[in-house]
């Protein structure tokens, strides 16, 4: 085969000639023999130089660049099980994250709420009981917003834990 631009020409397999008619354009994925008129792609090629069917030709080189064949091995199977294995854990940290965001969403709603509370408070209200509760909530409040801030993975799971206990 000779390269010419981005075009290999040589002679055709399909039938017998001296000079070159036969045309492969690796831009397209095509050829051409322009002595018998023949062309296509591949698989084509491929079915009309060995006798096949165009299912069989797409078959064959399929399994000679190993895409077929092989899901039947060890190897193949593995890898799926670490494929599936991966996606699972990318389920769960995407329902966790949403989880996360929920609580951080609903805690930071319930602390404006008691600071907006506690803000409009008189002097009458210091002594009641429901003051004294809106200031344990509010505290409540902030160590769980602080929990879910953190790092730590476990204080995260407390916090979104007790932010359900709270709300549920």
């Amino acid at each position: 085969m000779k390269l010419k631009g981005h075009k290999y020409w040589a002679c055709c397999p399909l039938h017998s000639e001296k000079t070159p008619s036969f045309m492969i354009d690796l831009t397209k994925d095509r050829w051409k023999c322009f002595g018998c008129q023949e062309g296509g792609d591949s698989i084509d090629l491929v079915a009309k130089v060995l006798g096949l069917g165009i299912a069989d030709a797409a078959k064959l080189i399929a399994e000679d660049l190993g895409l077929i064949g092989v899901e039947n091995s060890a190897e193949w199977q593995e890898r799926r099980s670490r494929w599936n294995e991966k996606e699972k854990q990318r389920v769960l940290v995407q329902e966790y994250e949403k989880t996360v965001c929920q609580s951080y969403n609903g805690l930071r709603n319930m602390m404006k709420i008691c600071k907006h509370k506690l803000s409009a408070l008189t002097s009458e209200d210091i002594d009641k009981s429901e003051t004294a509760e809106l200031i344990e909530l509010y505290g409540s409040l902030d160590i769980l917003f602080d929990m879910l801030l953190d790092e730590d993975l476990k204080n995260q799971v407390w916090a979104v834990a007790q932010y359900g206990k709270l709300v549920g």
